[in-house]
């Protein structure tokens, strides 16, 4: 029988960024984060000579940093061939010299050194001037400004003519205007609250497929037409790779600038922030496209992002492109962070929250001397940080845990770092330089294996981590509630779509922040001002051609005049008798009517109460 030749196995796509190498810990060293999401960071790019070697310090009272690398380092992926992979050699820290960190002994306590008061040049919350009762369209147009709206305008067209696709004066192949890309926006928008699997359905002769009143804005054709030829940039002034002044993420660099800095502008941050990194979807072909596989999105664009603790409000944000050309001394989550802290929060007193991957001793000190005072988890193979003294007073000769949950070991320094392992369902390793060893009355509640609440001690580092660690997985959290979620095979409106919905929830924070200031017994939701938000961009556009009989498709109400519950936005607090029923003689209550008129209760269609109260234009206020 012939021998039949064995099938070689597909390799696997690996990390583009060529700054990070994987890192084996020594065994025992196993260390996870407090919350399970952060379990799957990437790996750490940084195995310099630095780390694994032992420092030592002729003080009494301090212990020197031991050998916290240990092992060998390996590739990532599948053995590549025949033989066992060597992997990549560790990165050098090239002109640096680590400073000498003085660790005092184990549970040594060091008289915690006071942080800088938080004082913020404005009020934490929203910083452009709104009036208490500013409608949606307002703040709306605090993001996506004319300027902006018109630069978008101009591109498209220029797109389709560029591409022979433009015919002056037709209703499907003409120009766009300023109202209907508001329209197209607010149709978009509107698709990702209800979900609509395929957009032909909008136009679908199925009742139960089709969208009447999407329907009613544009035809089809005109609806991707426009889709087809959206564009920021003028596609003339691209230049290839080969050119110095080469950007790879060109298409949308106009937008990502706007967005930044109207993002900074807008609003105040609070005490706490944090720093994470954001996936964006993306399966097609690019040169910043990035893959993890320890994410629940594998394939994507990276973004280093900063948010509000508290609100989930998207203070700055960068894209990740990939390597730099330029030699740099620092690792990459070094300079992640530090190109999301802009100047406005230097010296001010923030408390900057990040997790395993971000942190380094040398990072805290930079930021330190920023006026930023920081908290995260540690890796067991961070260098100028005792990992492997705190783990081991966790446990015995024979490397078997001897601590239980709530137990904790530290270790300080005279200037203000505490370095602290606590024993949860397992060791897990903190830095900071924000909050002492210990404190009194310090605890989180935790359930045992018969579902028993038990409250456990733990550092003050532990229970602030845990309060103030989420706030870019809230933004995330609201812009997949109901965010854009278009496939696409242009990578660039993955980032478009993904940086209007940013805008989307950051308006939204700050609409929900003025408006609970008249209401604040009252609650707006996301959904309801995303709906709202629909009707501003929409209003009573058109761009059907009115001709023949009349069609089939019910009439959008404008935006001037829209119909909305008044109870569940606040402007009423219960169910009232509809106008136009109260002068028929017929009781009739209704949670709807209109906010522009002055709050007037009327009843929804099919009733006609709301069409006929606005027919006098005495009853109009606008």
């Amino acid at each position: 029988m012939a021998h039949r030749p064995s099938r070689q196995r597909r390799r696997p796509e690996r990390y583009r960024d060529s700054d990070e190498s994987d890192v084996s810990l020594p065994s025992g060293s196993d260390v996870s984060d407090v919350e399970t999401a952060e379990e799957g960071d990437e790996l750490s790019q940084d195995s310099s000579p630095a780390e694994n070697s032992s420092s030592s310090d002729s003080g009494s009272d301090s212990t020197p940093v031991l050998n916290i690398g240990g092992g060998r380092d390996r590739g990532r992926g599948r053995n590549r061939g025949r033989g066992r992979g060597q992997g990549r050699a560790p990165t050098q820290v090239q002109g640096n010299i680590l400073p000498q960190v003085n660790w005092k002994n184990l549970d040594h306590q060091v008289p915690f050194q006071p942080i800088k008061n938080f004082t913020p040049p404005y009020p934490p919350g929203p910083k452009c001037n709104l009036l208490p009762n500013a409608e949606v369209s307002d703040v709306l147009d605090v993001f996506f400004t004319e300027p902006l709206l018109k630069h978008i305008v101009q591109e498209t067209n220029r797109c389709a003519e560029q591409n022979g696709k433009l015919v002056a004066n037709d209703n499907v192949y003409g120009p766009m205007s300023l109202e209907e890309l508001k329209a197209l926006i607010g149709m978009i928008v509107g698709i990702s609250i209800k979900k609509i699997a395929q957009l032909q359905d909008i136009w679908s002769t199925d009742w139960v497929l089709n969208c009447p009143n999407y329907a009613r804005i544009m035809t089809k054709n005109r609806f991707f037409f426009l889709m087809r030829h959206l564009h920021f940039v003028n596609n003339a002034n691209i230049v290839g790779p080969e050119d110095p002044n080469f950007d790879k993420l060109f298409k949308v660099r106009h937008l990502i600038e706007h967005f930044q800095s109207v993002f900074q502008a807008s609003y105040q941050l609070g005490k706490n922030i944090s720093v994470d990194e954001t996936m964006v979807k993306f399966k097609g072909r690019h040169r910043a496209k990035q893959y993890d596989p320890s994410k629940p999105i594998k394939r994507g664009f990276k973004l280093w992002t900063l948010a509000d603790s508290s609100t989930g409000y998207v203070h700055t944000f960068q894209v990740y492109s990939g390597k730099s050309n330029d030699v740099e001394e620092e690792s990459l989550p070094c300079r992640a962070v530090k190109s999301v802290i802009t100047p406005d929060v230097h010296n001010v007193g923030h408390n900057l929250y990040m997790d395993r991957y971000f942190v380094y001793y040398e990072l805290f000190a930079d930021l330190k001397a920023l006026g930023i005072y920081s908290t995260g988890t540690v890796k067991a193979n961070r260098r100028l940080v005792p990992t492997k003294a705190l783990k081991d007073a966790c446990c015995n000769d024979r490397g078997k845990l001897i601590t239980k949950q709530g137990d904790s070991h530290f270790m300080s320094t005279d200037d203000g770092y505490t370095a602290t392992v606590w024993h949860d369902r397992k060791p897990i390793l903190f830095l900071s330089n924000t909050f002492p060893a210990v404190e009194d009355g310090c605890s989180v509640p935790r359930r045992d294996r018969q579902g028993t609440r038990n409250i456990i001690q733990c550092p003050p580092c532990v229970k602030a981590y845990n309060m103030c660690m989420g706030g870019v997985d809230q933004a995330d959290q609201m812009k997949g509630t109901y965010g854009v979620d278009r496939k696409s095979r242009r990578w660039y409106m993955r980032l478009v779509w993904h940086m209007f919905d940013w805008a989307l929830n950051n308006a939204f924070i700050i609409y929900r922040a003025n408006f609970q200031l008249t209401n604040p017994d009252q609650n707006c939701t996301l959904k309801n001002f995303r709906a709202l938000a629909v009707a501003s961009f929409v209003g009573d556009f058109s761009s059907r051609l009115r001709v023949g009989r009349p069609g089939h498709l019910p009439v959008l109400q404008g935006v001037r005049h829209p119909h909305v519950d008044l109870v569940q936005l606040g402007y009423l607090r219960a169910k009232r008798r509809c106008r136009i029923c109260l002068q028929r003689g017929v009781r009739h209550g209704t949670n709807y009517g209109c906010h522009v008129c002055g709050d007037i209760p009327l009843c929804r269609v099919p009733m006609p109460c709301f069409e006929e109260y606005h027919a006098n234009p005495g009853n109009c206020r606008v």
